[in-house]
């Protein structure tokens, strides 16, 4: 795994004081956990959301503060976006002992055709989007991504089991669970259905008693 790096910086700004800090282009970020205080910190937003995109949520970063050469291993562990703007609005980092087993929550994504699907006239239904498994911080994959193409015949299913995990990483969830299936679309018109409605469309356009034959019956 290539290793991800962030540089923070101390934060003198706080509470409603974080405005001028957005738009001065920086972000107010939060480092907690292990045996360490809470440290309020800041980085530059371009920064941030490079570091956010390659990290996702379970790729460890290396941290440092003011550009030194100590650094401390976190998580991204909480983001706050404002709802209207969508504007990055704060940071959680979890500081963990990168020789420490975790547990974690791996998404999983789910890629290419099934062939079984096209030749059942059919849709993929996934299951379970996300699956618990623990390891090493370093050792956990940020996803686990699943090809539809081994899907087929109509039948295919696949359970978590079917996923592909390193030695390093050890399946929590349950192996049973259904991560995607074939699911039919039926259109089952049968005759009796045609034939019923012809003969509704036949009643309902020739009534049993027309105005010319009430007339002549009147008279």
């Amino acid at each position: 795994v290539e290793k991800i790096s962030l540089s923070l910086q101390p934060r003198l700004t706080l509470g409603k004081k974080n405005g001028r800090l957005r738009k001065s282009g920086h972000v107010p970020v939060h480092l907690y956990g292990g045996s360490l205080p809470p440290q309020s910190l800041q980085c530059e937003e371009k920064t941030l959301f490079k570091v956010m995109a390659a990290a996702g949520g379970n790729t460890p970063i290396s941290v440092t503060e003011n550009d030194t050469s100590e650094e401390t291993w976190a998580l991204i562990r909480e983001v706050q976006w404002d709802p209207q703007h969508g504007d990055l609005l704060h940071v959680d980092f979890l500081r963990i002992d990168i020789a420490q087993r975790i547990t974690a929550t791996v998404p999983i994504v789910l890629v290419g055709d099934s062939a079984g699907a096209k030749l059942a006239g059919g849709v993929i239904v996934q299951g379970t989007r996300a699956v618990q498994v623990s390891a090493l911080p370093l050792d956990l994959p940020n996803e686990f991504r699943v090809d539809l193409g081994v899907m087929d015949g109509p039948q295919s299913i696949l359970h978590v089991s079917d996923l592909t995990l390193s030695e390093a990483v050890e399946l929590v969830s349950d192996p049973s669970e259904l991560v995607a299936r074939i699911e039919v679309i039926k259109e089952e018109v049968t005759e009796d259905l045609v034939e019923t409605a012809l003969e509704q469309e036949v009643e309902a356009g020739s009534p049993d008693a027309t105005p010319e034959a009430s007339a002549e019956a009147n008279a």
